[in-house]
């Protein structure tokens, strides 16, 4: 399994097609600014660093897991790859 980072709304509209079944998308930084806008249509099983919607004042409209730091470290240790799209 990889771990996806995308870090801008930008970065996940690029690169979210090159995942595959199995993996892990995370929304991280910039990224959590997708989950504000109504026209996104997040994947299912989708993540996202509830620190970072915090520190952008972002109260999600879509329904996502919200996950810590502490938790972002055990997926990195969870999955054989981490892949960060920028």
């Amino acid at each position: 399994m990889v771990l996806h980072t995308f870090n801008s709304p930008e970065a996940f509209a690029s690169h979210n097609q090159s995942t595959a079944f199995g993996d892990q998308l995370l929304l991280i930084e910039d990224g959590v600014f997708c989950l504000a806008d109504k026209a996104f249509s997040p994947p299912a099983g989708l993540l996202a660093l509830k620190e970072d919607l915090e520190l952008r004042g972002i109260t999600p409209v879509h329904t996502v897991e919200l996950i810590s730091y502490k938790q972002w470290v055990s997926l990195v240790v969870q999955n054989q790859h981490t892949l960060t799209w920028t």
